[in-house]
């Protein structure tokens, strides 16, 4: 087993690393997109689950960026 495999996070560094509140944190696992793990009375998010959640949220497009103009992709023949 190497040294260098990346560590799970503990609950409190997981919402510091992504600024989201304990709350948050408890309602992504409540939805499902988020896994959580215990290990006594220890909560820890391996780097595997985190990738998972990110992957689980939803993307979104700003109008600056969007090609389109902000009125989303066009569809069919558009003139």
């Amino acid at each position: 087993m190497s040294d260098k495999q990346p560590h799970p996070f503990s609950r409190k560094a997981f919402c510091e690393r992504w600024g989201i509140s304990h709350q948050t944190f408890y309602d992504e696992v409540k939805r499902g997109r988020l896994t959580i793990r215990k290990i006594g009375s220890r909560t820890i998010v391996t780097p595997e689950d985190e990738q998972a959640w990110l992957d689980s949220l939803p993307t979104e497009v700003s109008p600056s960026n969007n090609p389109w103009g902000g009125q989303g992709k066009p569809t069919g023949d558009a003139a």
